[in-house]
């Protein structure tokens, strides 16, 4: 009786020792094989400038970043939007501009920022009159 008990708990121990190995082992080759940055979001420090083929094709494409808060990832993607939306108002240089709407078009998550890209069209964009 202890003999078969010592057996099949040595087999259960070694299948637990095999699942944690196999997990070990996924998580080393994701951190080696981890996704790179997507080339719009290694691009996103820059700053915006508006072209005149940007607003021929009326829109524009603007990244923005901001820090991870795992508490609070809504505000992660806020504050990444937020800071999207002041390159385009920066890129305006001086014209008193609001941005009525903008639109989520993609969204990247690394392990210590948050990248978010914004296609914003030419009729979202209007002049205040001051």
């Amino acid at each position: 009786m202890w003999i078969k008990c010592a057996k099949s708990w040595a087999w259960l121990k070694s299948r637990v020792l095999m699942k944690r190995l196999a997990i070990a082992l996924v998580l080393v080759l994701g951190v080696a094989w981890g996704k790179s940055l997507p080339k719009w979001a290694k691009d996103c420090s820059k700053e915006v400038q508006i072209e005149k083929t940007q607003t021929k094709d009326e829109k524009i494409l603007v990244c923005g970043m901001s820090d991870i808060l795992l508490s609070d990832m809504d505000y992660s993607l806020s504050s990444a939007r937020q800071n999207a939306l002041e390159k385009v108002m920066e890129a305006f240089k001086g014209d008193k501009v609001e941005i009525k709407a903008s639109e989520l078009k993609a969204t990247f998550i690394d392990t210590d920022k948050v990248y978010v890209l914004l296609r914003i069209t030419k009729k979202h964009v209007a002049l205040m009159n001051e």
